[in-house]
């Protein structure tokens, strides 16, 4: 592959990450979908051209960088949201849910809507503390997350290599 192909597909393949970044934080089943699936198309397309370039190559050079940036990326992201959704469990006010429940063992019937309500009464509650759960213990990762992914189109529009693909930072 020639250079100017190599960086073109370098391109594509940074800017259908941030696409598929972007349509995570769409609260949309559609979107949700869309962007698991150009994650995962991402992903294997790193390794399909990472496999046919040589190990000094623009493109081995970068794909590495990216598999690096997603799979690293992805597991602190996973990590921040269990230590959000933990800080809400233990410092969250449940009493929506508590009073449903007194509600079910006093034999009362909850239906479709109860439920939503509930679930929007404890989401009501608690917006305050998600959110600084989420940006706390999320923040972080997306952080990295945008440097890694500045960083390497930077060098990537530039024809450069990463000094050190295979590195956290």
């Amino acid at each position: 592959m020639e250079d100017k192909t190599q960086k073109n597909t370098i391109n594509t393949l940074y800017f259908i990450l941030v696409l598929s970044t972007i349509l995570g934080f769409v609260p949309n089943a559609w979107a949700f979908t869309a962007s698991f699936t150009l994650w995962v198309v991402v992903l294997l397309a790193a390794y399909v051209y990472r496999g046919k370039d040589n190990e000094d190559g623009l493109l081995y050079n970068h794909m590495t960088y990216l598999i690096g940036t997603i799979w690293i990326g992805t597991s602190f992201i996973l990590i921040g949201t269990l230590a959000a959704g933990l800080w809400v469990y233990l410092q969250g006010d449940n009493s929506a849910f508590e009073a449903a429940f007194a509600r079910l063992e006093g034999g009362a019937m909850i239906d479709e809507a109860a439920i939503r309500q509930v679930t929007q009464d404890y989401l009501s509650i608690n917006r305050d503390l998600m959110i600084t759960a989420s940006t706390f213990a999320i923040g972080p990762s997306i952080l990295y997350f945008v440097y890694r992914v500045a960083n390497g189109i930077s060098r990537a529009g530039k024809g450069y290599r990463i000094a050190n693909p295979k590195s956290w930072l």
